[in-house]
Protein backbone atom coordinates (compact mmCIF):
# COMPACT_ATOMS: atom_id res chain seq x y z
CA UNK A 1 0.00 0.00 0.00
CA UNK A 2 1.66 3.90 -0.92
CA UNK A 3 -0.37 6.86 0.03
CA UNK A 4 0.44 9.61 -2.45
CA UNK A 5 -1.42 13.31 -3.10
CA UNK A 6 -4.74 11.78 -1.06
CA UNK A 7 -4.56 8.52 -2.81
CA UNK A 8 -4.01 4.98 -1.32
CA UNK A 9 -2.60 2.98 -4.26
CA UNK A 10 -3.23 -1.21 -3.67
CA UNK A 11 -1.36 -3.98 -5.26
CA UNK A 12 -3.94 -6.92 -5.78
CA UNK A 13 -2.28 -9.76 -7.76
CA UNK A 14 -0.91 -7.89 -10.71
CA UNK A 15 -3.23 -5.15 -10.71
CA UNK A 16 -2.49 -2.02 -9.05
CA UNK A 17 -5.98 0.05 -8.12
CA UNK A 18 -5.97 3.61 -6.46
CA UNK A 19 -8.55 4.62 -4.15
CA UNK A 20 -9.11 7.95 -2.40
CA UNK A 21 -7.51 8.46 0.96
CA UNK A 22 -9.90 8.80 4.06
CA UNK A 23 -9.49 11.75 6.19
CA UNK A 24 -9.98 11.77 9.58
CA UNK A 25 -11.54 14.89 11.53
CA UNK A 26 -11.50 13.07 15.01
CA UNK A 27 -7.88 14.53 16.48
CA UNK A 28 -5.60 15.35 19.85
CA UNK A 29 -2.87 17.16 20.21
CA UNK A 30 -1.39 18.96 23.00
CA UNK A 31 2.09 20.84 23.26
CA UNK A 32 4.06 22.44 25.94
CA UNK A 33 6.62 25.02 26.40
CA UNK A 34 8.52 25.58 29.54
CA UNK A 35 10.35 29.43 29.54
CA UNK A 36 12.02 30.86 32.62
CA UNK A 37 8.72 33.30 33.27
CA UNK A 38 6.60 30.14 33.38
CA UNK A 39 5.40 27.35 30.97
CA UNK A 40 2.41 26.97 27.94
CA UNK A 41 0.19 24.29 27.01
CA UNK A 42 -1.92 24.04 23.69
CA UNK A 43 -4.46 21.65 23.67
CA UNK A 44 -6.62 21.03 20.51
CA UNK A 45 -9.36 18.89 19.64
CA UNK A 46 -11.39 18.29 16.78
CA UNK A 47 -14.32 15.58 15.87
CA UNK A 48 -16.35 15.64 12.19
CA UNK A 49 -18.94 18.46 12.13
CA UNK A 50 -20.73 19.66 9.44
CA UNK A 51 -19.37 23.15 9.14
CA UNK A 52 -16.51 24.72 10.99
CA UNK A 53 -17.47 25.44 14.61
CA UNK A 54 -14.08 26.66 16.02
CA UNK A 55 -13.46 27.75 19.61
CA UNK A 56 -10.34 29.21 20.99
CA UNK A 57 -10.01 29.70 24.97
CA UNK A 58 -7.08 31.73 26.03
CA UNK A 59 -6.16 33.29 29.55
CA UNK A 60 -7.02 37.19 30.28
CA UNK A 61 -3.46 38.15 29.36
CA UNK A 62 -3.38 36.57 26.19
CA UNK A 63 -7.25 37.54 24.74
CA UNK A 64 -5.71 39.89 21.81
CA UNK A 65 -4.47 36.89 19.71
CA UNK A 66 -7.88 35.43 20.16
CA UNK A 67 -9.44 36.60 16.96
CA UNK A 68 -5.82 36.07 14.65
CA UNK A 69 -6.68 32.62 15.59
CA UNK A 70 -9.39 31.92 14.65
CA UNK A 71 -8.55 33.05 11.50
CA UNK A 72 -5.75 31.02 10.96
CA UNK A 73 -8.06 28.01 12.07
CA UNK A 74 -10.60 29.12 9.24
CA UNK A 75 -7.94 29.95 6.85
CA UNK A 76 -6.59 26.35 7.08
CA UNK A 77 -9.72 23.95 8.37
CA UNK A 78 -12.39 23.06 6.06
CA UNK A 79 -14.71 22.30 8.74
CA UNK A 80 -15.33 20.07 11.57
CA UNK A 81 -15.70 21.38 15.44
CA UNK A 82 -12.42 22.69 16.65
CA UNK A 83 -11.78 23.47 20.76
CA UNK A 84 -8.20 25.25 21.62
CA UNK A 85 -7.13 25.73 24.85
CA UNK A 86 -3.87 28.27 25.97
CA UNK A 87 -2.76 27.31 29.71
Amino acid sequence: MIYAGGMITMWQGHRRRSLPAIQSMTAFARRERVFPWGSLSWEVRSVNHRYLEAQVRLPESARHIEMPSRELLRERIGRGKVDCNLR
